[in-house]
């Protein structure tokens, strides 16, 4: 089922901000990621080297996921051994790490959690999506009506572009717009 959505009517939960404020920056943690002894991540979803404290200028992957090392080590694994006891025990067992509001820029610890492969998946493909005023039941019904690529729908949703292929329509997840009482956006 598609449907259309009046964007007049919702309200646009804000993106993460990745520019921090002093405040912010003051109030920020490190912890050293015990598997990874060279790094530490921070409560910002930041990482720097252990011995010199630089922060680490992140690379970004064609899906939106910030990695390391050339693409060999992702953020947010960093992020979580640092901040959830037993990673890489849960790690070694196959749980993955998802990032609650499906932007895979936010690597605050508070915005992860540990989830199975299956349940990672169901997540992530079972959520309503707004493009331009047309909301679909997923992302692979988005990509088949728009004759795009899944990989390409992903790229509009995380890095928020708003240009060609899609011309100047909006992506984003439905479940994060909210009517005039509040109330989630979903379809039935």
């Amino acid at each position: 089922m598609i449907a259309t959505y009046s964007r007049a009517r919702a309200e646009v939960k804000p993106r993460h901000n990745r520019a921090f404020s002093d405040e912010e920056l003051a109030r920020e943690l490190w912890r050293t990621c015990p598997s990874y002894p060279t790094w530490e991540a921070s409560s910002l979803g930041r990482i720097r080297s252990r011995k010199t404290k630089h922060v680490q200028r992140i690379q970004v992957t064609n899906r939106g996921y910030g990695v390391l090392d050339n693409g060999k080590t992702a953020v947010h694994h960093l992020v979580a051994d640092a901040f959830f006891p037993g990673w890489s025990y849960a790690k070694a067992n196959g749980l993955e790490i998802d990032h609650i509001d499906g932007d895979p820029a936010n690597n605050a610890p508070e915005n992860l959690q540990m989830l199975t492969h299956k349940a990672n998946c169901a997540r992530s493909f079972g959520r309503p999506l707004l493009v331009g005023d047309t909301v679909y039941p997923s992302v692979a019904e988005a990509a088949r009506s728009l004759n795009r690529g899944k990989a390409t729908i992903y790229q509009y949703i995380h890095d928020g572009r708003t240009s060609q292929p899609l011309g100047s329509m909006p992506v984003e997840y439905a479940d994060d717009l909210r009517d005039d009482e509040g109330a989630t956006y979903s379809i039935q």
